[in-house]
């Protein structure tokens, strides 16, 4: 079987992650499968992609001048056309000779790429894997129900997504299947008794951004300390962070109070020594199909905090409405963590139940399903 993967970018984020630990498990489990990449954006693992896959296309690789100019003069001779500001006609076509079995298609964001490939590579049976949500895939693919039929199979990160693509997008039931999201996570074996509340350490992660809904973050930050004045609380944030929102959102800090107890730490590799040392995970996105931040988070012994409908791990902890506050609530995040943190027996019992449920999402167990499903598919070539 030969495989090829489309990756909107090679960044230490959610969708390249998934993509790239299957990749692994794949080569260790199937060696027998040929697969290549098509990255349509860089970032930190494009060295670890390299060294998995036969070939790595880079088409966002910054050609030679002579060679701009020439495209250039193509494109407006109408001779060549550049598809989503990435790829011209003539490379989709000399990636499609290389006659795969399987495109599998890693966002939703290049599903017209991913179609394009396989018009010209008729054999081809294509798979979507969706990682976004409602709200991202209107910005990016409006005409998503367009090119819907094309896809032999659509893979959704969460049940949360699944409803998205058939209630908003008609897509079909019988060819989408739902394959939760997975990380690489190591157990802390937890030997607290009790919860120290001299002080508490809040935290978050994700690039920092509106989705992400750091101002919601902050603004808990602030109403738990008003609330319990008397804990000292450690507020820190891990991401990546440019200047501009970092000077935003740092006055809006300043503005509530908060600069001694916040923190903004920066991008980290591995996000496990940072979540071992939390006392709580706020999970504040707008919008989050199934963030891999917080199977880490549940493994690390970390109870998840959240809004209301805004991601696909409510439906784990869908019966823990303790949990979940209301609609983009920061008050109401904050006196929920406030009566978890305050109730040690509560506490120490919603560690163990998303530990349990939470472990269930390893690369093994996950990538065997997407494995199950691509054989399905390629079983009809």
């Amino acid at each position: 079987m030969k495989i090829l993967f489309i990756n909107h970018s090679s960044s230490r984020t959610g969708a390249p992650l998934i993509l790239l630990y299957f990749m692994e498990w794949l080569k260790k489990n199937h060696p027998e499968v040929n697969f290549d990449v098509l990255s349509m954006g860089g970032g930190q693992l494009s060295s670890e992609i390299d060294s998995l896959c036969t070939n790595h296309f880079k088409i966002y690789k910054k050609k030679k001048l002579l060679s701009r100019i020439g495209r250039f003069i193509l494109r407006k001779l109408k001779l060549i056309r550049l598809f989503n500001s990435v790829i011209y006609d003539y490379e989709i076509k000399n990636v499609a000779k290389e006659d795969y079995d399987i495109i599998y298609n890693n966002t939703v964001v290049f599903i017209e790429i991913a179609t394009l490939i396989k018009k010209f590579s008729q054999n081809s049976k294509l798979i979507l894997h969706v990682h976004e949500l409602r709200e991202t895939i209107q910005s990016y693919v409006p005409q998503i129900s367009n090119l819907k039929q094309k896809v032999d199979l659509t893979i959704a990160a969460s049940e949360t997504v699944k409803k998205d693509l058939i209630d908003y997008y008609q897509f079909d039931l019988d060819k989408t299947i739902t394959i939760h999201e997975f990380s690489k996570f190591h157990t802390n074996i937890d030997t607290r008794l009790k919860l120290d509340l001299r002080k508490i350490t809040i935290g978050g992660i994700g690039l920092v951004q509106k989705r992400k809904g750091v101002d919601l973050f902050i603004k808990a930050c602030s109403a738990i300390k008003e609330i319990n004045p008397s804990i000292h609380f450690s507020f820190q944030w891990l991401g990546s962070i440019s200047e501009e929102n970092k000077k935003r959102y740092n006055k809006l800090i300043e503005e509530l109070g908060i600069a001694k107890e916040f923190e903004f730490l920066g991008q980290l590799n591995n996000p496990n020594e940072f979540l071992k040392n939390l006392d709580v995970f706020w999970m504040t996105s707008r919008e989050d199909p199934f963030p891999l931040v917080c199977i880490e988070a549940a493994n690390n012994g970390v109870p998840i905090l959240m809004f209301n409908k805004t991601t696909g791990t409510q439906e784990i902890i869908n019966d823990l409405d303790y949990l979940i506050a209301s609609d983009l609530n920061p008050k109401d995040l904050a006196h929920k963590t406030n009566e978890l943190i305050n109730n040690q027996e509560l506490y120490l019992k919603t560690v163990k139940i998303l530990k349990e449920r939470f472990s269930m999402f390893t690369v093994d167990n996950q990538s065997k399903k997407i494995w199950s499903a691509i054989k399905e598919v390629s079983e009809d070539l």
